[in-house]
């Protein structure tokens, strides 16, 4: 037994809640259940009640309650004590994060990470949504931000925004034809299917944005014909500007060119044409700087 079980058995008896509970402690419900059962076995009791959806402490788990709360106390007080020596004066954050969402959305959170904690330095590792999952289980990063799904169960997340992915398009280009009656720049799935002798430009196989991207041309009813793959979605930008083919590209993209020098974009209106991003983390192997900087990367202005 160790004290994270006591803190476990003390979240679900305040709770009455595995999934509350689990929320509380940043694992998930199918975890925190298999923890108490181990528990229950190992003390050889039962110390909740599980009838009809409601969690109720047992006698036992009241006694084992009473010590365990001093426990917790004193385990409080010595992290107290010590917080006073560290208080996140130094260590390290381990972020793995694409290039590009490096630069579009990360800076505004760490700069205030950095201004509460200035003396703990944050290292942005340059990798792909598919590349985190095995940096995280294997604990060379903290925290990753990533687009759904992840390859792994093993991992928790926060979810922290969607974003649409739009066809973007030379804006002298022919195929603009197809859609000059869409005074909005909205298109539906059956709109694209006008795009199945087009040529198209991807990422490359592994990233989340090209399947997502072959997903809605094959929704649209075709096989998309792809002449360039690449692994950023800032190079897909550049081979429409120079009218090599078209794309699916996520909407932040248009931030990072001037008016005078974008495509044309066009919203799909389907719900297969978005990506969830979130803070995925290991269970269990949150530091002091992580869950800091997951509480930034949460709160709500």
């Amino acid at each position: 037994m160790q004290i994270r079980d006591i803190e476990y058995v003390a979240a679900v008896a305040e709770y009455h809640s595995f999934s509350r509970a689990a929320e509380k402690l940043f694992i998930s419900q199918p975890a925190l259940s298999q923890q108490i059962l181990h528990l229950e076995d190992e003390l050889q009791v039962q110390l909740f009640k599980r009838e009809n959806k409601q969690v109720t402490p047992t006698l036992a788990c009241e006694a084992f309650l009473e010590d365990g709360r001093t426990i917790l106390a004193l385990s409080r007080r010595i992290k107290e004590r010590m917080a006073e020596f560290a208080d996140l004066n130094a260590g390290e954050l381990k972020i793995a994060i694409s290039s590009f969402y490096h630069r579009s959305y990360l800076p505004p959170f760490m700069k205030r990470f950095q201004k509460r904690y200035p003396n703990v330095k944050i290292n942005v590792v340059d990798a792909f949504s598919n590349e985190q999952s095995k940096l995280l289980l294997q604990g060379e990063v903290d925290l990753g931000i990533a687009s759904l799904p992840l390859m792994d169960s093993r991992l928790a997340y926060a979810k922290l925004f969607e974003e649409d992915i739009l066809l973007a398009i030379h804006k002298d280009s022919h195929v603009n034809d197809y859609f000059k009656n869409k005074d909005d720049n909205s298109l539906t799935i059956e709109d694209l299917n006008k795009l199945r002798s087009e040529s198209f430009i991807m990422c490359q196989k592994g990233r989340n944005l090209r399947d997502i991207s072959i997903a809605i041309c094959h929704k649209a009813g075709f096989e998309p014909n792809i002449v360039y793959e690449t692994p950023s979605c800032e190079n897909i930008t550049e081979m429409i500007l120079q009218d090599i083919g078209l794309g699916f590209v996520p909407r932040r993209t248009i931030e990072a060119y001037p008016p005078d020098r974008r495509p044309r974009y066009y919203r799909i209106l389907d719900d297969i044409s978005s990506q969830t991003f979130v803070l995925a983390y290991r269970e269990g192997a949150l530091s002091r700087a992580a869950q800091a900087f997951y509480s930034i990367m949460t709160e709500n202005d």
